[in-house]
C-alpha cells in the first residue's frame, strides 16, 4: 500500500512539473503572439502613413503638371507683354 502512495506520488508530482512546463510554454507563445501583433499593427500604421504620403505626392505631381501644361501659354503671353 505505501509503495502504491508514493508511486501515486511521483505519478502526481511528475503531472504537476509537466502542467507547469506547458504553462510556461504558453505564457511564452502568447508573449510572442501579442509581440507579432504589436509589430503587425506597427507595420500597419507605417503603411498607410506611406500610403497617404504617396496620395499627397500624387496629387502634388498632377498639379504640378497642369500648371507645367500652361507654361507655354504664359511663356507666350509675357512675350506678348514684353514686346508691347
Amino acid at each position: 500500500m505505501e509503495e502504491r502512495i508514493t508511486t501515486l506520488e511521483k505519478r502526481y508530482l511528475s503531472a504537476q512539473r509537466e502542467a507547469t512546463s506547458l504553462h510556461d510554454a504558453n505564457d511564452k507563445l502568447e508573449n510572442e503572439l501579442a509581440s507579432k501583433e504589436s509589430l503587425l499593427k506597427q507595420s500597419e500604421e507605417k503603411n498607410r502613413q506611406l500610403q497617404d504620403w504617396l496620395d499627397t505626392s500624387k496629387q502634388k505631381l498632377q498639379q504640378t503638371l497642369r500648371k507645367a501644361e500652361t507654361l507655354p501659354e504664359v511663356e507666350a503671353e509675357l512675350a506678348q507683354r514684353v514686346a508691347a
